[in-house]
């Protein structure tokens, strides 16, 4: 992506109150969901096949705390660093942009949730998807670092499931 391609896309967003909000409910709703499905497995699991959550607890910790010292180590560089733009999701973070944590955490969640409820997972992969499009409109990602995060948010989800 480059400047112009960005102004691009954000303008329609800039220039509509509306779209600004929804383009923020997008960036935000999500990420809650996330926060409220994590814990309701971990209860779910209590109740249905306990011995699982420790794997559930470990692995998911174990593969974020992982990816956040690769990503503080790479430390690329935000678009809005990059590009000299103004990103319309405000953030001022130097740095630790590749993987996307957000993608990384919401698609582990989502696909945890796959073989407990299938309806559920995919919920949750679907506000995924669009709280990464959020994410790079917004202006704080590149699309790389929301694709990388996905897939290895995905990755951990199996490897979790399969332990």
């Amino acid at each position: 992506m480059d400047k112009q391609l960005y102004e691009k896309i954000s303008q329609p967003f800039r220039e509509n109150k509306i779209l600004y909000t929804l383009l923020m409910a997008c960036n935000t709703i999500p990420t809650g969901i996330g926060y409220i499905f994590y814990p309701i497995l971990l209860i779910y699991l209590c109740f249905t096949d306990y011995h699982r959550i420790p794997a559930y607890i470990f692995f998911p910790g174990l593969f974020f705390v992982c990816l956040s010292i690769v990503r503080n180590k790479l430390s690329y560089s935000r678009p809005y660093e990059v590009l000299d733009i103004k990103p319309l999701i405000k953030k001022d973070t130097k740095g630790k942009s590749f993987p996307s944590r957000h993608a990384f955490s919401i698609f582990l969640i989502g696909t945890l949730w796959l073989p407990i409820n299938l309806y559920i997972g995919i919920f949750i992969l679907i506000c995924g998807i669009i709280l990464c499009i959020a994410r790079v409109i917004g202006g704080i990602h590149f699309t790389t670092d929301v694709i990388v995060g996905m897939i290895l948010g995905m990755l951990s989800g199996i490897f979790t499931i399969m332990i």
